[in-house]
């Protein structure tokens, strides 16, 4: 259960016994969701009627409120509508509080419930009305947009400076540290591909739609007699489908992963046409935003209590094997299947095995000796990326992350059958750019004599190496770098 009592129970009590003319006769705390700016109570009068209370930080819900009964007048039954107050509002201000109330429904969640196939697809029916739903042009300006925002990536890119410095925490954050450093590639991974399919989705324009925002099995409500409710509709906002669609399959909590579900909830849902990459890009973009803010929470404070742990638990969940973050990737490498070309950076033991087999083959091989660096493989301070063309490897680029903003380029190498076609600055372009968001400033190599005039027309010029394990230059390379 969440702790800190955001309003002592007795001045709720009061407001809905004034604003709403109902006689709480008691007030329970209910142990419910992750929202860490909401606390939810389940209220008794005497009469044995019970009412669902929602208190949230803030003052600008009503939009979602007004939505809400919207879509409940245009048929669907499968939304709960606010209570109004003796006032007509859908909600009710408290300090600096919002309080929102609602009928109170026995029964379970879809985290604890698993959907039978007919309620999969009345889940499919319901949110294909939704996402049909014609919103009236005076309220979709007061609705979010989709704006693909950088802001949990800039943070999870902040959290390095944590991850690698001297923390005074509890135990739960240096748990979460070594486990951050532990999976420091999978997590830069996750960032720089969502910044990339955000840029590249932005130049579609894909529809936007009205989406519910977080359809998980936390938000979907199963009574005793088998119906559904989608609730806690606090954040809707116009987006792509796959904004609300990325939820089946997407495997959060370790649920919905199965792929007899997706088949009976698009069987409600109907014929639709699914962008992959938007779909890869929203799941990436929610686990990036999970680990910002179960990072800040860990990291940055000591607040919560008993529920540090939960989150810590939650976090690890993520990366469990059929997660979300192996869901995120799986669609990711669907996404691309028909794409040209793509760069992935290399983070499973799979990835590392065709990383290795192919530097050896195009690279070592070529020079009569057995790889050296294979240890590379499993540094955290060493970035591995691969080239793909129509699915097989065609390039490799590994790279040293060194202190004060600095990298050096160790290797990179193309498959003999297609060099001079422009692969090569194209996996230097990606590379570069991927270490331009993580902070890097300055990439620096060491030129052999016939990659000197490659580098050069990247814009790379001569500059002392430095490299601060004192290794020199080998004679026959020059020493190059280029400011990102």
């Amino acid at each position: 259960m969440k702790e800190n009592q955001p309003l002592p129970s007795q001045q709720i009590i009061d407001c809905l016994n004034t604003d709403y003319g109902i006689a709480v006769i008691k007030l329970t705390r209910l142990p419910l969701g992750a929202d860490m700016n909401a606390s939810v109570y389940r209220a008794l009068e005497l009469d044995g009627t019970s009412y669902f209370v929602k208190l949230k930080h803030g003052h600008h819900h009503d939009i979602s409120l007004t939505i809400l009964a919207l879509l409940q007048a245009s048929g669907i039954q499968q939304i709960i509508p606010p209570i109004k107050t003796i006032h007509d509002r859908v909600s009710q201000h408290i300090d600096d509080f919002t309080l929102i109330v609602y009928p109170f429904i026995d029964g379970q969640n879809g985290f604890c419930h698993h959907l039978t196939d007919d309620q999969w697809v009345t889940l499919g029916k319901v949110l294909r009305r939704v996402h049909e739903f014609d919103v009236p042009s005076s309220i979709k300006d007061r609705i979010r947009q989709e704006t693909y925002s950088p802001k949990w990536r800039e943070v999870v890119r902040s959290l390095d400076a944590y991850i690698d410095g001297t923390l005074t925490g509890d135990k739960t954050a240096l748990k979460l540290q070594a486990f951050m450093r532990e999976h420091r590639t999978v997590i830069h991974r996750l960032v720089d591909r969502a910044e990339f399919l955000s840029q590249k989705i932005q130049e579609q324009s894909p529809e936007f739609v009205l989406c519910h925002s977080d359809i998980h099995g936390g938000n979907v409500l199963i009574d005793g007699n088998g119906a559904i409710y989608i609730v806690d509709w606090d954040e809707p906002i116009m987006a792509p489908k796959e904004r609300d669609l990325m939820f089946i399959g997407g495997g959060v909590a370790n649920i919905w992963n199965n792929l007899h579900e997706e088949e009976f909830f698009y069987k409600g849902y109907g014929k639709t046409k699914i962008n992959k990459e938007i779909l890869a890009y929203y799941r990436h973009e929610r686990i990036v935003e999970d680990i910002a803010l179960y990072g800040e929470a860990l990291l940055l404070t000591t607040a919560g209590g008993k529920d540090r742990l939960e989150m810590y638990k939650q976090f690890m969940d993520m990366f469990n094997s059929r997660g979300v973050v192996d869901i995120a990737f799986k669609t990711d490498e669907e996404s691309t299947l028909n794409a040209p070309l793509q760069v992935r950076l290399v983070s499973s033991e799979k990835e590392k095995k065709k990383a290795l087999d192919f530097r050896q083959k195009h690279f070592f091989d070529q020079r009569g000796v057995q790889d050296p660096y294979a240890w590379a493989l499993e540094k955290k301070d060493h970035l591995h990326w691969l080239l793909y063309e129509n699915g097989k490897v065609i390039g490799y680029a590994h790279v040293q992350i060194w202190p004060n903003h600095r990298a050096a380029l160790r290797i990179i190498v193309i498959n003999e059958q297609v060099r001079g076609q422009g692969m090569g600055k194209h996996l230097m372009d990606f590379c570069e750019q991927a270490l331009k968001q993580q902070g890097i400033t300055l990439l620096q190599t060491e030129a052999s004599p016939n990659a000197h005039l490659f580098y050069k027309r990247l814009g790379y010029i001569e500059m002392p190496f430095n490299n601060p394990d004192g290794e020199p230059t080998h004679p026959d390379d020059q020493a190059m770098g280029k400011y990102l």
